[in-house]
């Protein structure tokens, strides 16, 4: 399954790392944060983890992270 996240709080390229760090922590396959775009890209297994699972380890830390509707213009 790969999903796009808003990610909201990132002042920095330390911020994006931490955000990096905590979603890979979680065990998915693939992540990669945007620090400019505020958005994060996670390619993980739906039986192994869910969106919320995602979400909760973002605001774990201190950020805020939603999904993005693709299907929005």
């Amino acid at each position: 399954m790969k999903e796009r996240f808003k990610v909201t709080g990132m002042t920095c390229a330390s911020c994006q790392a931490n955000v990096q760090k905590a979603v890979e922590k979680l065990g998915v396959n693939s992540v990669n944060v945007n620090l400019v775009s505020e958005t994060m890209n996670v390619s993980y297994d739906e039986k192994k983890i869910s969106k919320d699972d995602i979400i909760d380890a973002v605001e774990k830390i201190g950020y805020g992270a939603s999904p993005v509707n693709e299907k929005k213009i």
